[in-house]
């Protein structure tokens, strides 16, 4: 195929241009170009066994047809578009399912596209897994009088599922935990944790969120037992109407009246009086 141009006949100029086309529409001529030269992807949407984020390569000049390959298949993988553009052959570059844990280190992969003249170009992938915090609407979470298996939930509104969840004090939460439930768009995920049962009292414990990018999120949870209307181990000297077996009524003192328990979970003993002389 050969388009002509004539030139203006004003210019009085008797030429034209011959611009050659293969078979399948690719201009040739020119250096072999790829576009863009380079792509860096600051914490892409990754995770284990499923592809991740795209980014689309377009190859030009040099001479069709052309052929690729990239080194670090691990990372990605290679495909053509259908159909070629008229002016260049485009090929995509897919994150792949078998992405390796984020590190701290960044990732790169080098793509070297040839040409049938045997001229080479190369363009690098380079993804980065930068420190990152996750936007919780909770950072601190206080529960009173727990006797286990409460639940609350911490919604994440930009982190990317699966998500690990760690403890400072393992067992305060029951194991399994948490459900995820997120939206169609796998950014805006609620957490539904629960309480190990019976519940355990800590001040405050840390619980670290972190999704699949390595970006966390930290929430102080406090639980504090004095009001569950049962005497557990610790400080508590009685809970509601729950005292000690050896004291447990004003009698126990010798006295007379009304043993009762402040919500700061002690024993009141003020209402008790001595018994009347005989």
């Amino acid at each position: 195929m050969r388009i002509i141009a004539e030139a203006p006949n004003s210019l009085d100029v008797a030429s034209s241009i011959s611009v050659p086309f293969t078979a399948v529409g690719f201009l040739i001529g020119g250096d072999l170009s790829i576009t863009p030269p380079k792509v860096v992807l600051v914490n892409p949407l990754v995770q284990p066994g499923i592809d991740g984020p795209s980014v689309t390569f377009t190859i030009q000049g040099g001479r069709p047809p052309y052929s690729w390959n990239n080194e670090n298949k691990d990372l990605g993988r290679l495909s053509p578009t259908t159909p070629p553009t008229d002016l260049g052959q485009r090929f995509v570059y897919t994150i792949t399912g078998s992405f390796p844990t984020p590190t701290a280190e960044a990732l790169t992969d080098t793509i070297t596209v040839t040409d049938a003249a045997g001229k080479t170009q190369t363009t690098t992938v380079t993804v980065i897994f930068a420190d990152c915090e996750l936007k919780a609407d909770e950072k601190t979470i206080k529960l009173t009088g727990p006797v286990g298996g409460e639940t609350f939930s911490i919604r994440v509104s930009d982190g990317v599922p699966p998500f690990t969840v760690t403890e400072d004090f393992p067992g305060t939460l029951a194991a399994g935990s948490p459900q995820t439930q997120c939206n169609s768009s796998q950014k805006d995920c609620s957490l539904l944790f629960t309480l190990a049962t019976p519940a355990r009292e800590v001040a405050p414990d840390t619980i670290i969120i972190r999704d699949s990018r390595g970006c966390i999120a930290n929430i102080a949870l406090t639980t504090e037992l004095c009001g569950n209307g049962r005497l557990d181990a610790g400080d508590e000297e009685c809970d509601g109407g729950d005292f000690p077996g050896s004291f447990n009524s004003c009698s126990a003192l010798g006295k007379t009246g009304v043993l009762r328990c402040k919500s700061e979970c002690t024993i009141d003993d003020s209402k008790c009086q001595d018994p009347p002389t005989p």
